[in-house]
């Protein structure tokens, strides 16, 4: 089951990477040119698609990941999403409507991002999420220009345990690491 869900990560690695993020937008405004779209129009058209997934995702995620949760379907509901992904990903490269590209766009967006963000958390524990978020943190840092995160200096791993709050808010946890820091230091001083 890790295994699978490894490769499944590495896929979806390579589909935003590669496909959504290079490939898809250039091949978009080629179908929508030869459409008789215009490059301002086509780049207009995609910044809607794109925004439109991030609300539908928004939207449902709650709702799916409790209906997923609530009635035990969450392997059927990964199944589905990822067999849907992978039919609409396969059908990005079979029309040459821009508008039915736009709506295969969306609906592949939808379920990669669905099933990523639905199954990522079952599978991972405490310490490999605070991992993932420090590599995420880094590259950002690293693209900024910036001093990268070391978890083994002790202020950068509660900074990255307190982003990574599951049950609570991350203000919930960075004031419980602040308050037994502050206890703990108190308790040394008497």
């Amino acid at each position: 089951e890790e295994k699978a869900w490894m490769l499944y990560d590495w896929a979806n690695s390579a589909f935003s990477a590669i496909i959504a993020a290079i490939i898809l937008p250039v091949f978009f405004k080629t179908v929508a040119a030869s459409s008789g779209v215009s490059d301002v129009d086509a780049t207009a058209f995609w910044g809607y698609a794109t925004s439109l997934g991030t609300l539908i995702c928004a939207v449902l995620a709650p709702f799916l990941g409790t209906l997923g949760d609530y009635r035990g379907m969450r392997k059927r509901m990964f199944t589905a999403f990822m067999l849907l992904g992978v039919a609409s990903t396969f059908l990005l490269a079979m029309t040459d409507n821009w508008k039915l590209l736009l709506l295969l766009y969306v609906i592949t967006e939808n379920c990669v991002d669905k099933v990523y963000s639905e199954f990522d958390e079952g599978y991972i524990d405490a310490q490999d999420r605070i991992e993932d978020h420090w590599l995420t943190m880094n590259a950002i840092l690293s693209d900024c220009g910036m001093p990268l995160l070391d978890l083994h200096n002790a202020s950068d791993w509660l900074m990255m345990y307190a982003v990574t709050a599951d049950e609570e808010s991350m203000s919930e946890r960075l004031e419980q690491v602040i308050d037994q820091i502050f206890s703990d230091s108190a308790n040394v001083d008497s």
